[in-house]
């Protein structure tokens, strides 16, 4: 009987215990709210109970749960951790961002901004919410593109601070670009590419966030802000030690190159090809013997890789996924520059060569008029390195493998994507069609569709429909590539 008392004693106490702890537990969620807008301070004791946190098995530091920009609500997990050892998990809601800020730019001589090559200092200021309003940045600021600069009124700009600076809970850097959009009358191509970039898995995707832009208090229209494509501690990131083996190219068109640029300082040469070498700075480098060692090191790795795409050891030299999923995004789109410009491509210390980011998809997705924009006849091919690569059959079988993959996973959630985020710029794109009145107007490279789409709502269905018969067209002859 004794025995018996002491075992229910002790079921009783367990019970007692575990009761207690629960309100404990109990307690402590209802210190933390179950929606979030801003940065949360989040409680780091309770009854002299230490209190610390962990969201997605990440330790938050100082116990502030950082708010993130998104176009969604995102659904986190939060992890509370009792004086270190017991742990209770609450669902959390980081609630979405307004889908488009303001952006302001005031020249300190209150001129226009006119030229590629000369900043201007400005004042930078921006109005949103969730914490992201900032007032009075230092930074300098030109415009920036080739056609997009010359042909078009709107203008693309790039935006230079001292010191790096974090815009709209972007990744803190000194470099950002706005782009105008303005040959794109959907304003949604660049959404696009970046969207495919991340859902497929692409090395390195920008980031990006929408912006009405204001100069010297004058609307200028809807904008893209992102990151200038380059080599930075918070975004790309390559070791840029004077030891590494590291490198960043991007294919250029010799028409393109500028005067003045100089094989092994600017740029070198590959097949008779052009690229752009942006890390290292070849020009940097006083040292010629030193400089001209880099170069050829480069050089030489890209023509042991070329060689062993006739094997099957070309991933020593490059990554195959990455190179995978970037030309599958390059062929649903049917981007222009993929044998032309904008072709990036980077390799870290010891590592393989990997492709991206992905840019520039003004023309592309059924827009330009001077190349073959139907949604038919594959395209990518005609990049020089990847119509070699595509011929090693070990390569070609995992492409299409992968290309059917994506296909169906994202042919219906990337029309939802582009749908949602029409309806987040509806409001936005109507003022800026308003300030430029261009639907009725050929602009170049507008294609036929796009003249006979005379509303935004339109300029979205054609590039939706385009996209869709596009990725059914490729889907049906994968296996005659």
């Amino acid at each position: 009987m004794k025995k018996i008392l002491t075992i229910l004693s002790f079921m009783f106490i367990t019970i007692l215990i575990g009761c207690q702890e629960d309100v404990r537990f109990a307690e402590v969620l209802e210190l933390i709210p179950d929606t979030y807008e801003e940065n949360l301070e989040l409680p780091t004791q309770h009854k002299d109970q230490d209190l610390t946190y962990k969201i997605h098995d990440q330790v938050i530091e100082d116990s502030i749960l950082v708010y993130q920009f998104s176009y969604d609500d995102l659904n986190l997990e939060l992890t509370i951790i009792i004086d270190g050892v017991h742990e209770v998990k609450k669902s959390i809601i980081n609630k979405a961002s307004r889908a488009v800020s303001n952006l302001y730019i005031e020249t300190n001589d209150g001129s226009i901004i006119d030229s590629k090559k000369d900043y201007k200092t400005s004042t930078i200021s921006i109005s949103s919410d969730h914490g992201f309003s900032q007032d009075d940045l230092t930074a300098r600021v030109r415009g920036r593109g080739n056609s997009t600069w010359f042909v078009y009124p709107k203008k693309p700009y790039r935006i230079k601070f001292d010191e790096r600076t974090s815009l709209l809970g972007m990744a803190s850097a000194k470099d950002y670009v706005l782009l105008a959009e303005f040959g794109d009358k959907s304003l949604l191509r660049n959404f696009v590419g970046h969207k495919l970039s991340d859902l497929t898995g692409v090395s390195y995707t920008l980031d990006y966030r929408y912006v009405n832009l204001y100069i010297n208090h004058q609307y200028e229209g809807l904008y893209m802000l992102t990151e200038q494509v380059e080599i930075d501690k918070n975004r790309l990131n390559i070791d840029e030690s004077e030891t590494s083996n590291a490198f960043f190219l991007e294919l250029e068109d010799w028409t393109r190159i500028e005067s003045g640029d100089e094989e092994n300082y600017e740029y070198i040469v590959f097949r008779n090809r052009a690229l752009l070498v942006e890390s290292p700075a070849l020009r940097d480098i006083e040292d010629d013997h030193t400089r001209l060692f880099r170069a050829n090191q480069i050089k030489s790795y890209l023509t042991g890789m070329y060689q062993s795409f006739k094997t099957n050891q070309y991933t020593n030299y490059i990554d195959e996924e990455s190179f995978i999923n970037y030309f599958i995004v390059q062929e649903i789109t049917k981007n222009v520059d993929i044998n032309f410009s904008s072709v990036f491509m980077y390799k870290d210390h010891n590592e393989p060569l990997k492709m991206g980011p992905l840019w520039d998809f003004d023309i592309s997705l059924g827009n330009g008029d001077y190349y073959d924009y139907l949604p038919e006849r594959f395209y990518a091919t005609q990049n020089f390195i990847f119509n070699e690569l595509i011929k090693n059959q070990v390569f070609k079988q995992k492409y299409i493998a992968r290309f059917k993959e994506v296909i169906e996973a994202y042919q219906e959630p990337i029309q939802q994507e582009i749908d949602l985020m029409y309806e987040r710029l509806r409001v936005e794109a109507l003022k800026n069609f308003r300030k430029w009145d261009i639907m009725d107007t050929y602009w170049w490279p507008n294609t036929r569709p796009m003249m006979d789409a005379t509303t935004h709502e339109e300029q979205v269905n054609y590039l939706k429909t385009w996209l869709n018969e596009r990725m059914q067209w490729i889907y049906e002859n994968l296996d005659a590539l």
